[in-house]
């Protein structure tokens, strides 16, 4: 399952995506994923088996997370979170690792660590509905787009959606 995720990935983000360790630990909560080239320490608070969903549908975001926050310099922006969100739940849709009727597309990924204000507010629904009702071939342009330019972007949601609008 990981490896078509990471394949994904890459065929998203035309990156080359480290290969996933031979040796997967699956972990208790607090602590932080870590991968090197023998092991992935991968975060659940899952009490199921390793091969249930309930245990893998975190899985995309993992990945996400795990991999490319080492490459971006700022990856605590708000901007990095949103993007690392709807990559993680793009994934998680393509692979099949959704939990049922639990994401309907009219919600947003945002983790919502912060307050919006109106006007942001309303950027993000726009990007999002646009999103969604992309192609997978616009959708993964979009995402590529963004990742390239998440450093300068930074917290602006009318540049998001100015980007949205080249995509489209």
């Amino acid at each position: 399952m990981s490896e078509s995720v990471v394949a994904e990935m890459e065929h998203i983000l035309s990156l080359d995506v480290q290969t996933i360790p031979g040796l997967v630990i699956f972990q208790s909560p607090l602590h932080a994923s870590y991968m090197d080239e023998t092991n992935w320490l991968y975060h659940t608070d899952s009490l199921y088996p390793i091969d249930k969903i309930v245990t893998l549908y975190e899985l995309p975001y993992q990945l996400v997370e795990t991999f490319i926050v080492n490459q971006v310099k700022n990856h605590s922006t708000k901007m990095y979170s949103e993007w690392q969100s709807l990559m993680g739940l793009t994934l998680q849709l393509r692979c099949n690792l959704q939990l049922g009727s639990f994401f309907l597309e009219s919600s947003y990924p945002s983790s919502y660590d912060y307050e919006l204000t109106p006007s942001e507010q309303m950027r993000l629904e726009e990007v999002y509905a646009s999103y969604f009702n992309l192609s997978e071939e616009k959708q993964n342009a979009f995402l590529k787009a963004w990742y390239e330019k998440i450093e300068i972007i930074q917290n602006d949601w009318e540049q998001i959606r100015l980007l949205m609008d080249e995509v489209k």
